[in-house]
């Protein structure tokens, strides 16, 4: 779903936590030496031996937690996500890609760069395999069905495919403690989400408006591919487009995801795809920089109880628009 965050939900700077893991991941011991569109290295971590003399690889790339354009270093990470796809893409030995996931959605466009990324790869003749775990919903699903096979457990929840724009009316309250909003404004729609006044007809029927717009280019990426759905109109039509979460189950019988299995068949699909049965599995990381440390201290302190708040609504910024499952705004 997509939701905008209203400035009373979050104000003020968002500091991220970040897990900085072993120090020496700063110097990119065994990585291939393929750069990122970000700047920095990429390491190659084998999770899989392929067959003795082969130089194939499967690539796995991790697209885990908030779809944000900067994510924390361990986080999905738009600009990240990219750059591996793009190393990939290029890499010769490389013959085919798995996405790892394990997301409830996030930022629309980090999410549409991603597809888009995933879209300029498959061009190559490679082919990417996505691996649903927990959650492949909303903004993740966005991205998995730019992908060739979609791999989901079958208690995955994933689907999620609609709009949600929502904000907080505290009118009331602002007039119970005597409070009053005032705003000064260029033009009668520049505040449309303000939370000091209720919204008028015509604010209403632009907000709809712009749910509908983006409601729409989702379903065309669905039926852009999934073979099931030929038109955008399929999509709309279909039991799904109430923006319900399906499970793993429920999504193979609706024909979004293509089979149910784990992470070892998501690979065994990714090389038979590639015709490449004896490929290594490898996993790409971003090697760690200086600046990942830098940018962790600089973290601004914003107090105890932002503490307690999950790492989902912590990534979470004003005034952005983000494809989520409705169960992180809860």
């Amino acid at each position: 779903m997509i939701a905008v965050v209203g400035t009373v939900v979050l104000v003020g700077s968002v500091g991220f936590l970040l897990f900085l893991g072993n120090l020496a991941d700063l110097v990119p011991s065994g990585a291939a030496g393929l750069p990122t569109s970000g700047g920095g290295k990429i390491r190659k971590e084998v999770l899989l031996d392929g067959t003795l003399g082969s130089e194939r690889e499967i690539a796995v790339i991790d697209v885990r937690g908030m779809i944000l354009y900067d994510a924390p270093f361990d986080g999905a990470s738009a600009r990240s996500i990219c750059g591996q796809l793009k190393a990939a893409k290029e890499d010769e030995s490389v013959v085919g890609v798995i996405l790892d996931m394990n997301t409830p959605g996030g930022e629309v466009t980090a999410s549409d760069e991603i597809h888009r990324a995933v879209l300029k790869l498959r061009e190559t003749g490679k082919p990417v395999v996505t691996c649903m775990h927990a959650m492949g919903a909303s903004g993740g699903y966005f991205i998995a069905a730019g992908t060739d096979c979609i791999v989901a457990n079958r208690l995955t929840l994933t689907g999620s495919i609609g709009v949600l724009i929502g904000t907080l009316n505290y009118a009331g309250l602002f007039e119970k403690i005597g409070l009053e909003s005032e705003v000064y404004k260029s033009g009668k729609m520049k505040d449309l989400l303000a939370g000091g006044r209720t919204r008028t007809e015509a604010e209403k029927a632009l907000v709809n408006e712009l749910v509908t717009s983006n409601f729409h280019a989702f379903a065309q990426v669905v039926a852009d591919g999934r073979e099931r759905y030929r038109s955008r109109a399929d999509v709309l039509a279909a039991e799904f487009a109430d923006g319900r979460v399906l499970s793993g189950e429920q999504a193979l019988a609706s024909g979004l995801v293509d089979q149910l299995g784990y992470f070892e068949d998501a690979v065994a699909k990714a090389r038979e795809l590639a015709d490449a049965s004896g490929a290594k599995v490898v996993r790409l990381r971003r090697a760690l920089r200086f600046s990942d440390l830098l940018m962790s201290m600089k973290a601004p302190q914003v107090g105890a109880l932002r503490n307690f708040l999950p790492q989902e609504i912590r990534s979470l910024q004003p005034g952005r628009y983000y494809y989520l499952t409705p169960t992180v705004l809860e």
